[in-house]
């Protein structure tokens, strides 16, 4: 099986919940990293193959139109403190040229998931709020973006070039940034910002 351990979360117990960008899957291995689990796997996402998908993944014409069904590719998975894992997807293939990356949040004991928003341009990182705010660095959109807890509709929370990961700690939003331009090799910056108080719908 073809693997890509990606980003990692420690629960209270000390096991560790892995989101596995290239096994699809959000895999649970004990805390002595024995017995690694499959806890879930993200579904499909169905995109439609555009002109510029088609052109950038070197797809014939006739592909245009058709329904493609792309890789989920778990990105990033917080602890909430609801006791509740969230996870961000960005789905390979055609679905990095569109807005198809999404937000889940999954049970960390019996691997029940939902889909709590979609949407999202490169969604590379989530962070989780005292307060259950989501938030979601969107890689390919120029923004960290914000989930209100209890609401499925994402707003704009910070508009910045090339957002690759986001945390919370004690009161600010710190996030990490890369330059995807030719021109900008590809330099990264560290970012914090104040996101202090709850976020209302």
């Amino acid at each position: 099986m073809e693997s890509h351990p990606y980003a990692t979360v420690t629960l209270p117990g000390g096991d560790v919940i892995v989101a596995d960008a290239a096994a699809n899957a959000i895999i649970k291995v004990s805390a002595h990293g024995k017995d690694p689990q499959v806890l879930a796997v993200l579904p499909p996402v169905e995109t439609v193959i555009t002109a510029e998908a088609a052109a950038t993944v070197g797809a014939p014409d006739c592909a245009v139109g058709l329904r493609y069904l792309a890789e989920p590719v778990p990105t990033d998975v917080e602890l909430g403190m609801d006791g509740q894992l969230y996870v961000t997807s960005l789905p390979g293939g055609p679905g990095e040229a569109g807005a198809y990356g999404s937000v889940w949040r999954i049970n960390p004991w019996t691997g029940k998931q939902r889909q709590l928003a979609d949407g999202f341009a490169g969604a590379t990182g989530v962070a989780v709020s005292p307060w259950g705010d989501v938030y979601v660095a969107e890689l390919f959109g120029g923004k960290v973006s914000v989930l209100p807890r209890g609401s499925s509709t994402a707003r704009t929370f910070l508009e910045v070039a090339g957002p690759a990961a986001v945390e919370w700690q004690s009161g600010k939003l710190y996030l990490t940034t890369v330059d995807l331009s030719p021109e900008g090799g590809g330099a990264g910056a560290l970012l914090r910002t104040k996101a202090a108080f709850p976020v209302r719908r």
